[in-house]
């Protein structure tokens, strides 16, 4: 999938990472959402890769699961999990 960013997101076939689980800052919705996606359950570590088409992003600022903005400037790309959490 590509967004009007040309941002491509495809759903990541690796298990290398997980969202983060601490209580605070993560509420209980935080893993709920993190595991649950479209009401199917799926695993912890299951992630969307996204991808800009300039091969790293520039100046994107994006919000997490708690809406704190996220800097990924000169990064090649980032992990999205189901509960909005970046790394």
């Amino acid at each position: 999938m590509i967004d009007e960013k040309k941002i491509l997101f495809s759903l990541g076939k690796e298990h290398h990472a997980r969202f983060e689980t601490k209580i605070p800052p993560h509420k209980v919705s935080c893993r709920l959402n993190g595991t649950w996606r479209f009401g199917f359950k799926i695993t912890a570590q299951q992630h969307y890769n996204a991808f800009s088409e300039t091969g790293n992003f520039s100046n994107e600022v994006w919000k997490n699961c708690h809406d704190e903005k996220i800097a990924l400037k000169g990064r090649s790309h980032v992990n999205i999990f189901a509960n909005d959490f970046i790394c």
